[in-house]
């Protein structure tokens, strides 16, 4: 969209996007408070008729905010940029390819672009959802920029595409306007003028407006877009509340309470004076003390027929451990609730359907784990929808028409389960006789999880199990089901090669390298006939 000066001046004296805006500023602090924790504990409001505004302004002092549980809720999140597998195709020249890739590894700041996505853009979808990935320019060079809903004055949405924004400035009576034409700095005199500052106005080198609102996930009430978040927040509020209220609780009842029965003082003999003044021994109370009455309850001796407590002489008043235990079971509850809300499966301590011996099946196991990898696929779609768009810009903008267009598919081999979950599933697979593509896929799933933080482990066992002989066959199974007693032989001696053979060679040589090697040490051998199973 290009406007033309009236319309500047209509839409920065209407602003006919207020009540959207507002809206979007006032859902992104809630979101803010809520996951960084700043200003948490403006969340929190008097509970009428239980407590009074001086206990209030205790609970917000030493109130704990939710940033601890949402980098719980968000950490499996951080698998969807370290998954395996994924693909990147730029359209363009060979020549010119280098150069972009070597912009896109630098893009901002040292950041590359799928770290800039992974740092900035990640934590903005969830606290800034109507917020702006904006591509700014200067010295010749765009790199992406986030814009917080909170500078934005007024815009207009196609989409996640932006046809005007008018952004706020330092100066009260200056707005920039940045429509599919030109990058203005505009003032307004409030009435009916708007002037054009033309040494701070630019010509938009994008031909459309350079910026893509944050989230992609459609509010399911408005035109609006929402954070991943939305629909946990109401259960954010009463953890925010029930563990405010829990902490005021242990710090007014968690210590245990001295108590003792009250003594006559041995100074004034329980008279209270001592010549003609207060005692000074017992302050004129007429009674032993032996602590500060702050840290000691006394009770006057009860007298004949009066109950007593037990012991007889003094003892401590502990809290209600009930009730304190209770307030900690209810915000696990919170908790698993938030998390299931959010990945559609609840935590691991929460988790049911187990096999009859109280293990859990591969079946289940993977039941269990979909809805975690189907809300990762998805937010792998929002990931690669921003780096594509910094992408694109960045591409079109020092390549023109050179550059067509990039391919973003990020990994979906997301390694969520630990290697002894995959490996039950691959055994299980295994007993089945599910076909080898299956098994295949398993126990490199299995590798890649083992061996995710060493690398050249990892590159050495997928390797190996390429080599290996009918690899997922047990030796007791190659002889009932390899007919050929040569290619069941070099099975039989494959951990005996493998074993007097270094590290470094498996890793440099290649397959069909090692392939030989395997063949001639068993052939050094001179086996004649099969050779029994070796126990």
């Amino acid at each position: 969209m290009i406007l033309s000066l009236d319309d500047i001046k209509r839409i920065i004296k209407n602003n006919p996007n207020e009540d959207m805006i507002n809206a979007a500023q006032s859902e992104s602090k809630k979101l803010t408070q809520h996951i960084t924790g700043k200003g948490s504990d403006d969340l929190l409001s008097e509970v009428s008729g239980l407590e009074n505004k001086k206990q209030l302004e205790l609970r917000k002092k030493y109130a704990q905010s939710n940033v601890d549980i949402f980098a719980r809720l968000h950490r499996p999140e951080d698998k969807i940029f370290t998954a395996k597998g994924g693909s990147t195709f730029y359209d363009i020249g060979a020549s010119s390819q280098k150069q972009l890739i070597e912009i896109l590894n630098d893009i901002y700041n040292g950041y590359s672009v799928r770290n800039w996505v992974e740092v900035f853009a990640k934590q903005y979808f969830h606290t800034d959802p109507m917020g702006l990935v904006f591509m700014e320019v200067g010295d010749n060079e765009t790199y992406p920029t986030y814009k917080s809903i909170s500078v934005i004055f007024d815009y207009q949405l196609k989409g996640r595409d932006v046809e005007y924004v008018v952004f706020r400035t330092d100066e009260k009576d200056q707005f920039r306007v940045v429509d599919d034409a030109f990058d203005y700095l505009v003032r307004y005199d409030g009435e009916e003028t708007v002037t054009v500052i033309q040494d701070k106005t630019f010509k938009n080198y994008f031909g459309k407006v350079p910026a893509i609102v944050i989230s992609d996930i459609k509010s399911k009430t408005s035109e609006t877009f929402v954070s991943p978040d939305a629909e946990v927040i109401e259960i954010a509020d009463q953890f925010l509340r029930e563990r405010s209220v829990k902490t005021i609780f242990k710090l007014k009842h968690g210590f245990p309470k001295a108590w003792q029965y009250q003594t006559v003082c041995s100074d004034c003999k329980g008279s209270g004076h001592k010549h003609g003044e207060d005692c000074k021994t017992c302050n004129g109370t007429g009674k032993s003390v032996t602590q500060d009455s702050s840290q000691i309850i006394t009770l006057p001796i009860p007298l004949e027929g009066q109950p007593t407590i037990s012991p007889d002489i003094a003892g401590y008043s502990t809290p209600d451990i009930e009730g304190w235990t209770k307030m900690s079971e209810e915000l696990k509850e919170l908790e698993s609730s938030m998390h299931s809300t959010y990945w559609g499966k609840t935590d691991e301590a929460k988790t049911n359907g187990l096999s009859t011996d109280g293990q859990k099946t591969a079946t289940e196991i993977v039941s269990d784990m979909q809805p975690m990898n189907d809300r990762l696929e998805r937010l792998s779609k929002w990931a690669e929808s921003i780096e594509k768009f910094v992408t694109d810009k960045t591409g079109k903008f020092y390549f023109e028409n050179t550059y067509k267009g990039c391919s973003i598919n990020l990994g979906r081999r997301y390694l969520i389960e630990g290697p002894d979950v995959i490996w039950k599933k691959y055994q299980e697979a295994r007993s089945k006789g599910s076909p080898t593509s299956v098994l295949d896929e398993l126990l490199a799933e299995y590798y890649y999880s083992k061996y995710q933080n060493n690398a050249i482990e990892l590159n050495k066992h997928l390797k190996l199990m390429r080599l290996e002989p009918f690899v997922h066959l047990t030796i007791g199974e190659a002889k009932s089901n390899i007919s050929n007693f040569e290619d069941f032989n070099k099975k039989l001696y494959f951990g005996e090669w493998l074993n007097q053979l270094p590290d470094n060679e498996i890793l440099i040589k290649k397959l069909d390298q090692l392939n030989i090697s395997l063949s001639e040490y068993v052939k050094a051998k001179n086996i004649q006939e099969p050779q029994p199973i070796i126990k």
